[in-house]
């Protein structure tokens, strides 16, 4: 970064993003290709980022979102440069790494001759959607996405980070008949598709959503280390209403190191691998299509009938260095939600948060009424106290996860955050449970 900053001080161009995006680049090419790229392409290189990237979008951001992209970009040149001075043999192959990271283009795509520069994409080749022949549920069609590979029975997109490879792999098991328990056929696909190692893994809630072009679905998950791989796999298994029959669809979630024997803090680095490969994977549900199960409803409206009780907390202790004097932070809420047969609601919360001796309280008392739309839980409020005056009109939450006991208690899971995808990695928040369990 000090090199970057000291050469665009020298050279006289802007210190600013565009510029550091188009130094990475040119570094990233010239060790790629093993030939250094001119003065007069790198220049050319900043003119055009600097118009790719005069949007609103862009200049609307904030001083934080600039420098975050301004020292990701110039990092993704360091660890090439940590490789090289280790390694000089693996300082191509890394450097077109990740070249493909920055810009999601490989090495064919760009070409830079002087003025002339540009980063071709790729033409997609037509694809077809492959429908049930026998193997899969009647009318279930999907289409796989460009890049992916099949492998036996696995379908395969990959993700690279580097030397890292984030692999997301699909295989669809054979449909059953739609009778009986839509739970007790998920758990049976489970012990039947997942890996040997995790079958005692798998969730004990049954999670919800929308699949593809709007199947109901259900699944559940669970983690864990296989036989021989570096790193713990995730994987989920979805059952697919279509219909007369159920299509049960296995997701299998790895991290991997093909320059490595092992992956060294393998059980941290899945953190940033899972979400990667997860979104791989969705490139893929989004081509599913049933036209049977398609537009089903995600919950029965009657099921979610029930009053319930939620809430979390945290708590950190801090320790003064210089006098050794400990406090402690802390925040805590909860509340209820009585969703009645009726229609209507009541609704209540209370907070506490700050440390001991100086605490702050928060409290809120609500009711309305309350729909189901699709996947959608909508509370408008006919009433709303939070102490200050403020009158809240309405509420919306995507909902997750619905199980009911023998017992008749529930557990539903209700996402606040409309524009998360549900899956493995976004239903893990206690804080959107609600039981009826006292």
């Amino acid at each position: 970064m000090t090199d970057f900053e000291s050469q665009a001080k020298s050279s006289g161009f802007s210190n600013d993003g565009a510029s550091a995006l188009a130094f990475a680049t040119s570094l990233l090419y010239s060790l790629a290709k093993g030939a250094e790229l001119d003065d007069e392409a790198f220049l050319a290189l900043i003119d055009r980022y600097q118009a790719t990237l005069n949007t609103p979008a862009v200049k609307g951001a904030s001083d934080r979102q600039k420098q975050i992209f301004y020292e990701w970009t110039l990092c993704t040149v360091g660890a090439v440069a940590a490789v090289a001075n280790a390694d000089s043999g693996k300082t191509s192959t890394v450097a077109r790494a990740q070249l493909i990271e920055l810009l999601g283009a490989d090495l064919d795509q760009l070409s830079f001759a002087g003025m002339n520069v540009s980063i071709k994409a790729k033409v997609a080749p037509e694809t077809k959607p492959t429908t049930s022949t026998g193997a899969l549920a009647s009318g279930f069609s999907y289409t796989v996405p460009q890049g992916w590979t099949k492998t036996n029975s696995w379908f395969v997109g990959n993700h690279q980070r580097g030397s890292n490879v984030d692999s997301a792999l699909v295989r669809f098991l054979p449909p059953v008949p739609a009778k009986g328990s839509f739970s007790d056929a998920l758990r049976a696909a489970w012990k039947q598709g997942a890996p040997k190692e995790l079958v005692g893994a798998g969730s004990g809630m049954i999670y919800r959503r929308y699949i593809g072009d709007g199947l109901m679905s259900q699944f559940m998950f669970g983690k864990g280390k296989e036989a021989g791989a570096k790193a713990p796999t995730l994987c989920t298994v979805f059952l697919i209403d279509c219909g007369t029959q159920w299509q049960p669809v296995v997701f299998a979630q790895t991290l991997d190191d093909p320059t490595s024997t092992y992956i060294l803090g393998s059980d941290y680095q899945v953190q940033f691998s899972y979400p990667e490969s997860a979104g791989v994977a969705e490139s893929f549900f989004a081509s599913f299509k049933c036209p049977a199960g398609k537009g089903k409803p995600l919950v029965d409206k009657a099921v979610l009938v029930g009053n319930y009780n939620y809430g979390t907390g945290a708590n950190a202790q801090w320790e003064n260095i210089y006098t050794g004097s400990v406090t402690m932070t802390y925040v805590t809420y909860g509340g209820t939600l009585n969703l009645k047969a009726n229609g209507t609601f009541d609704y209540t919360y209370k907070s506490a948060s700050g440390q001991i001796g100086a605490a702050k309280f928060g409290k809120i008392v609500a009711a309305g009424k309350w729909s189901v739309s699709g996947d959608i839980l909508q509370l408008d409020y006919t009433s709303y106290d939070q102490g200050d005056g403020y009158k809240r009109k309405q509420d919306k939450f995507r909902i997750a996860g619905v199980v009911q006991y023998s017992d008749g208690e529930k557990i539903c899971v209700f996402k606040p955050d409309l524009r998360l995808v549900i899956n493995a990695l976004t239903v893990m928040d206690k804080s959107d449970y609600y039981s009826t369990k006292k």
